[in-house]
């Protein structure tokens, strides 16, 4: 038998063994607990989204807010199933009632018809933007779920185009048009209101029509609002070369769909108009342009460029019609009622050609490269390295011009171009003086230059 004292220290030493042992089962049991509660119980839902339940929620779900699962991918098919090919979608977010757009929220289609996209949590509606497609029905689309989006086609407005002897005519221009009686507060219902015939003779314009209201509309605004007041009679002007111009009444509805193709026939053109232009020394305008319109029809316009002096318009109807002569904006003679076949004298009630002009652009003294010149002789023209622009044989007159320095706003400055002078007396050329504004140099082969600068 062991003695007294050494089972007593046996005893002690089992006992803190098994305490020891104890704290530690204990420590490692609360180490899992807490572990496992630190790890969400992840699935995947319905919707192909990732979901986890949350400890500190009481083991509500909620959905992930990693972006690559929030990604919206679509493909955009037609009436026949195949892939929608242009145009572009746009993509909003509807949560809580609130409509919200994402950054990257417009995206091109695909040669396959398909985008992908920036989604949200909550709903993802898509608008389509196509000349000639609209959604079939509205378009939601869920993160992480590939959706087939269905587009269907616009109704059309269709005509055909011939000549007398119903061959048809390619390359006609088609411009549409409100009737006389119209609504002024409609819109012309065709989405753009220029084309050519094709080959056939054929044309056609897609008619405006609203697609169906998805959510975000009818939360953000309301689809009651989103209709439109459209025309219900459409004027088509047709006019070819070597053809009279034709103007036909089409009803919208009646002409679109499955309806028969209305055909419009040219007639053979009217006699031609000529004439001549000249200022009041009988010499010729170096940049007239004439323009002849219809008096009965302002939609029937013609231009000419006269060639030295002379001047035609061809392809005209029975008319009668108005003539305005212009140069840089300045109206030099007009002729009111002219027939087809007559031959008109015009003679302009300004002087052909003054002298060239030179500007030079400043800005706080220094040249100004690129400003944008408008006005007078100037077309769109535009200030070289050295803040300089030139125009030829400038007709005399007062004009405004538009001065637009890169990156600043629009400035005006009025610009006077003198007729080009006579040889001065002795007297005279004594007591001329000139203007601060404008320095005449040696003149040019018998002309003058004028030298100008403007400052910004």
């Amino acid at each position: 038998m062991m003695p007294a004292p050494k089972r007593l220290a046996l005893r002690r030493a089992v006992g803190i063994g098994g305490l020891v042992a104890l704290v530690l089962l204990v420590g490692w049991g609360v180490r899992r607990t807490v572990g496992s509660a630190s790890r969400p119980a992840s699935g995947r839902g319905a919707s192909g989204e990732v979901e986890s339940a949350d400890a500190n929620a009481g083991g509500v779900s909620s959905r992930s807010h990693d972006s690559a699962a929030r990604r919206v991918r679509a493909v955009v098919v037609d009436d026949d199933g195949d892939p929608l090919e242009g145009g572009h979608v746009s993509l909003r977010c509807l949560a809580d009632g609130e409509v919200t757009g994402m950054a990257g929220n417009t995206v091109v289609l695909d040669e396959d018809g398909g985008f992908e996209g920036p989604g949200c949590i909550g709903q993802v509606c898509v608008e389509l933007h196509h000349p000639s497609a609209i959604p079939a029905e509205p378009w939601v689309i869920e993160p992480g779920v590939p959706g087939v989006l269905r587009a269907t086609s616009l109704p059309r407005l269709r005509g055909m185009v011939v000549d007398s002897r119903s061959r048809p005519v390619a390359a006609a221009r088609i411009s549409v048009g409100a009737a006389l009686d119209a609504d002024p507060d409609a819109l012309i219902p065709t989405i753009g209101t220029n084309t050519t015939t094709d080959a056939e003779g054929q044309f056609s314009f897609a008619l405006i029509r609203r697609g169906p209201c998805d959510p975000c509309t009818e939360a953000d605004r309301g689809c009651d609002d989103l209709a439109l007041a459209l025309q219900e009679r459409v004027v088509v002007a047709i006019h070819a070369p070597q053809f009279g111009p034709a103007r036909v009444e089409l009803d919208v509805d009646a002409n679109s769909g499955d309806n028969e193709t209305p055909q419009i026939r040219l007639m053979p053109p009217a006699d031609v108009i000529s004439g001549t232009l000249l200022d009041p020394h009988g010499d010729p305008y170096p940049r007239a342009t004439i323009l002849a319109r219809a008096s009965q029809d302002p939609t029937e316009q013609h231009q000419s460029s006269p060639q030295e002096h002379g001047f035609a318009f061809e392809s005209l109807g029975s008319g009668p019609y108005d003539l305005r002569a212009l140069q840089d904006g300045v109206e030099l003679a007009t002729a009111m009622g002219v027939r087809p076949g007559e031959d008109i004298e015009l003679v302009g009630s300004m002087v052909a050609s003054g002298p060239d002009v030179d500007l030079e652009i400043t800005y706080d003294g220094e040249p100004q490269a690129g400003v944008t010149v408008d006005g007078g002789p100037f077309r769109g023209a535009r200030t070289d390295l050295n803040g300089q622009v030139r125009a030829d044989a400038a007709m005399p007159g007062e004009y405004t011009l538009s001065l637009r320095r890169p990156g600043a706003g629009l400035v005006r400055q009025p610009l006077v171009i003198p007729p080009r002078p006579e040889p001065p007396s002795d007297e005279a050329a004594a007591t001329r003086r000139e203007p601060r504004t404008q320095r005449p140099v040696a003149p040019p082969l018998g002309g003058i230059r004028l030298q100008l600068r403007l400052a910004l």
